[in-house]
């Protein structure tokens, strides 16, 4: 009795090599070279703002004769009224503009993490109390905000803003 040898049928199963997390996020970097860009330029403001102190020209407080001057390779930025380097001033005030930004989206998403743990954990009326507050406070950038103050032209006594309504970020479980 001979027996044939029947070649196999079942798919051969190609195993793939796994990427690191860094080869992949480098791919996909050189695909996109805006996000590349962009992210170069985020590095930047965050190591000079951190490095501020060895990366300002000069010291942003110090007044000097030469007010009013045009960029130059001195004063790259400039001078304002007081002599004061404008690119020392921009690179310290980096370190306030990023701390207050991720001070206050720490505490956002502290508060509306605790705000939505609590609701969902309790439910019933005081989920739907707590989503119609919610709902409320985003309801209010959408509205027309009259700020009088802002510019100082003396023909418009008023100017009204209309911010597009932010699209809703909120994840909830279906009622």
């Amino acid at each position: 009795m001979a027996t044939t040898a029947f070649p196999s049928t079942a798919p051969v199963l190609v195993e793939r090599q796994k990427r690191s997390p860094g080869l992949t996020f480098t791919l996909r970097l050189v695909k996109q070279p805006v996000a590349a860009a962009s992210l170069l330029c985020i590095a930047v403001i965050i190591f000079s703002a951190v490095f501020a102190n060895v990366v300002a020209p000069s010291d942003p407080i110090r007044i000097s004769r030469d007010t009013f001057q045009s960029p130059s390779m001195a004063h790259p930025f400039g001078t304002d009224d007081l002599g004061r380097d404008l690119l020392s001033r921009v690179i310290h005030g980096a370190r306030i503009s990023l701390y207050v930004g991720l001070v206050s989206v720490f505490l956002g998403v502290v508060a509306g993490s605790t705000i939505g743990l609590v609701s969902g954990a309790l439910g019933g009326v005081f989920d739907l109390i707590t989503q119609r507050v919610v709902d409320a406070m985003l309801a209010f950038p959408a509205l027309v905000r009259v700020d009088p103050g802002q510019y100082r032209d003396h023909n418009r006594d008023c100017v009204a803003a209309v911010k597009p309504p932010a699209r809703d970020r909120r994840s909830r479980r279906s009622c």
